[in-house]
């Protein structure tokens, strides 16, 4: 024998929705200290030029989803908004087009100097890609954003399109 439970609404002691469903299997979690939000990802659609020998701003400046807003495609920063302090996840990927520089450096960064990661790599071969990933906490109005460095010698073009130049990151729940 089987028992079933079945309720659309699943509420608080307050009578605030927690999960709903609405009927035919979707649910909705309606908590948002249950869900690892504010979260996003940005990418950029076309390459970018970055100079021999400097730390360049990344200009990741579409969306792929951006749940609170806290994105800005025209300044390519994440900003921690009101109420929204805690501990966040970010992760960046980045690559040189038909290139092989000797040094490659992406940064991720916390309001525009500090640096929460970087990873480093030498030697790369043609259409090499670097990544970083980073576990901070942060506070509201804190902003993160990210930067490349290389060595080929002249400008370079960045790769291109979600699968090979993104940036993202979420706020980490029950940490």
């Amino acid at each position: 024998m089987t028992s079933k439970l079945k309720v659309n609404i699943i509420a608080d002691g307050g009578d605030n929705a927690i999960l709903t469903s609405d009927g035919s299997g979707s649910l909705t979690l309606n908590n948002a200290a249950l869900k690892n939000t504010p979260a996003f990802l940005a990418y950029k659609t076309s390459a970018q030029s970055i100079a021999h020998a400097t730390n360049t701003q990344l200009q990741y400046n579409v969306e792929a989803y951006d749940t609170d807003s806290a994105y800005d495609t025209s300044t390519y920063k994440f900003t921690v908004p009101s109420g929204a302090a805690g501990k966040y996840y970010f992760y960046a990927n980045n690559g040189l087009e038909n290139t092989a520089p000797s040094r490659m450096l992406l940064r991720i960064r916390l309001n525009g100097s500090t640096d929460m990661a970087a990873v480093e790599t030498g030697n790369a071969g043609n259409y090499s890609n670097i990544c970083v990933s980073t576990t901070r906490t942060l506070s509201v109005g804190d902003y993160v954003d990210v930067t490349f460095y290389h060595d080929v010698g002249s400008t370079s073009n960045t790769t291109v399109g979600q699968d090979r130049f993104y940036f993202g990151g979420y706020k980490v729940i029950g940490a």
